[in-house]
């Protein structure tokens, strides 16, 4: 996903969105603190004391410790068996949370457990600027035609035209770095 909305939006249930501030090259995930060494790389140092999301997909996960994963701790809160695979909603400190696992391997109840998200599989968001939009257009800036549906201006800054709607109406065009403001 190319930012927190489509994060979440997508999918059901959608993506698990944990905010925190990445402090010494790491990110308190409910508790849990994860090395960001294995996102960040030579950019850890930029995202000192900043807001960072860390994104999983539920059905990402195995329960127990996997290899080249992060591991995250959890209490069970509930389980939802759904036929096929079942929904666990889990406590991670204070963060909510919902995996999907295969109904064989439910926890129980109240139940302390250890899960994997492997770290191919975890997305990062900058809580403030919501960077992985602006590297994605950024991409593409100048090689295709795109739409963008934005709800802060500064994601779209270097967009050729830039319509701005509010109440369904067209309130201001930009084009150039030229603003038109409609009547």
């Amino acid at each position: 996903p190319t930012n927190e909305f489509v994060a979440g939006f997508i999918g059901e249930p959608p993506m698990n969105l944990v905010r925190g501030k990445g402090q010494g090259g790491k990110l308190d995930v409910g508790g849990t603190q994860v090395d960001l060494a294995h996102k960040l790389g030579d950019k850890l140092s930029e995202y000192e004391g900043k807001e960072i999301v860390f994104g999983f997909r539920p059905e990402a996960i195995a329960l127990g410790e996997a290899e080249n994963a992060y591991h995250l701790k959890a209490s069970v809160e509930l389980t939802e068996m759904l036929g096929d695979n079942a929904n666990v909603y889990i406590l991670m400190g204070e963060e909510h949370a919902i995996l999907k696992v295969d109904p064989h391997d439910i926890p129980p109840m109240d139940s302390e457990i250890t899960f994997s998200i492997p770290y191919d599989k975890v997305y990062l968001f900058d809580g403030e600027t919501e960077e992985a939009l602006m590297e994605a257009i950024n991409s593409f800036h100048g090689k295709k035609t795109m739409v963008i549906i934005a709800h802060r201006l500064n994601t779209i800054e270097k967009c050729d035209i830039i319509y701005e709607v509010r109440e369904e109406k067209l309130v201001r065009t930009t084009l150039a770095g030229k603003t038109v403001i409609h009547g």
